[in-house]
């Protein structure tokens, strides 16, 4: 079971992120952040990334880039909460699911 937290906005619905690690950050950094509208994070994680790799030589780019990744893996989802407070979201709860998708469902029944 995974732990999420259940995000919910007058204007755009609910979501459930989930706690701690995240692979599909690690795996897809800049996908997952296009898709999870974290448009802010994206543009100033690729600012970064073009002045190190301006900086850096070439051989190190290498490693710099799965630095990245790991730190997207490990923060990715506190940044996307942080985005979704940002957008107007409020937290409504904490839920124990193995998937996004069960999570809300479990929500949404406890709310009835």
């Amino acid at each position: 079971m995974k732990t999420f937290d259940i995000f919910e906005s007058p204007l755009h619905g609910k979501t459930a992120v989930k706690q701690g690690w995240s692979w599909p950050g690690f795996l897809f950094v800049y996908i997952w952040m296009l898709v999870k509208g974290m448009w802010i994070t994206f543009a100033f994680t690729m600012l970064v990334i073009i002045i190190l790799m301006s900086i850096i030589p070439e051989p190190a780019t290498r490693g710099l880039v799965l630095i990245v990744n790991i730190i997207i893996g490990l923060l990715g989802n506190e940044w996307r909460v942080k985005e979704l407070i940002r957008k107007g979201y409020a937290k409504c709860d904490t839920i124990q699911a193995q998937t996004p998708d069960d999570a809300l469902a479990t929500y949404t029944r406890k709310s009835l």
